[in-house]
């Protein structure tokens, strides 16, 4: 049996700059993502390919959201972590 694999990682920042009023609230973040994707050559089998993706997202900012409620004084701190995945199978 033949077969073709390969593994992919990446680790980025950003920044993100949201609408606000007055000034926009910003967010800064770190991804890491991987993926693995797995090509079968041979013909016994009916699926031609696999790729498997999983990425996580850490997004942070402080002091934002105050133009939502300014009679309030409401203002957040935002820690949010995500984890995205995906599978694709060619057939």
């Amino acid at each position: 049996m033949e077969t073709n694999q390969s593994f992919l990682s990446e680790l980025a920042f950003f920044y993100d700059s949201t609408p606000a009023e007055g000034s926009p609230d910003d967010y800064f973040g770190l991804t890491l993502g991987s993926g693995y994707a797995h090509e079968f050559k041979d013909k016994i089998y009916k699926i031609k390919s696999i790729i498997f993706d999983i990425a996580y997202q850490y997004r942070f900012a402080n002091n934002v959201g105050e133009s939502v409620m300014e009679e309030t004084s409401f203002s957040q701190d935002v820690d949010e972590h995500t984890i995205y995945s995906s599978l694709i199978v060619h057939f």
